[in-house]
């Protein structure tokens, strides 16, 4: 894991998943509708899912999004996504 990774909360995963498992879970919550924050790793520099919304570069292969549950789906089958992880608020200090 790079260190841009590691900044980011980005998460090796045993299992073939590329989304959390709290993602997957929390989406199939009744009325989990609502967008949220998430971290996406690229397999290639600039690569944006046309299932979510850009929010901020990290570095070339690492994203901010906002994701609605619905787009995990599409997420864990696009062959250019490497990782998805909810973004965190560090604790500084």
């Amino acid at each position: 894991m790079s260190r841009s990774e590691a900044k980011a909360g980005l998460h090796t995963f045993r299992s073939r998943s590329k989304v959390e498992l709290d993602l997957k879970h929390s989406a199939r919550s009744p009325g989990s509708d609502a967008p949220f924050l998430a971290i996406i790793k690229v397999r290639h520099a600039g690569y944006v899912p046309n299932c979510v919304k850009l929010r901020t570069q990290i570095s070339p292969e690492i994203i901010t999004a906002s994701v609605s549950p619905a787009a995990l789906e599409k997420l864990e089958d696009d062959p250019e996504v490497v990782a998805v992880s909810r973004s965190r608020n560090l604790r500084i200090g």
